[in-house]
């Protein structure tokens, strides 16, 4: 699949067995470079979420192949996949899923802190970073206090 960063091929997620089976996401392939921006969309129930929790190794896919920079996600352990998320992804979730008694950007410079970078050198990236999502005016926001959006974003960064 030539030099995309993130190839997936043929991914399949179910739930369930028999009359209780529902598909999720069905035979999606697509090849994603480095920088490139991906937007999914369609209607709610479609799977977009399901998908992107594959795509970052949140979840297996029952049937496929998701491989990042050559090396086959879906074949490894459980747990190798913690650090492939802490180093080569970033999520935006629709559903919150940070700590209520954080601010936002204690939110984000925690994961870069757990990354290895230093308090004060997280903290500047994570405000960069809300800053260029236009947040500059909620970093000191707890999570209650923040929009839940309507939409996902997903985004490979481009390599260093």
């Amino acid at each position: 699949m030539g030099t995309a960063t993130l190839e997936v091929s043929h991914v399949t997620k179910r739930y369930g067995v028999g009359a209780t089976e529902v598909v999720a996401v069905r035979d999606v392939s697509l090849d994603v470079a480095p920088g490139e921006l991906v937007l999914i969309m369609g209607p709610s129930g479609s799977g977009k979420s399901t998908l992107l929790m594959m795509l970052g190794a949140l979840l297996k896919p029952s049937g496929g192949t998701i491989r990042l920079n050559g090396e086959v996600l879906t074949a490894l352990a459980e747990n190798r996949l913690p650090d492939i998320r802490l180093h080569h992804f970033g999520f935006i979730f629709q559903d919150f899923n940070l700590l209520s008694a954080f601010t936002a950007l204690e939110n984000v410079a925690i994961v870069a802190e757990m990354g290895g970078v230093k308090r004060r050198d997280a903290r500047a990236k994570a405000t960069a970073l809300l800053t260029s999502l236009g947040m500059s005016q909620r970093l000191h926001f707890l999570p209650e206090k923040l929009s839940g959006g309507r939409s996902n974003v997903w985004r490979l960064p481009a390599r260093s």
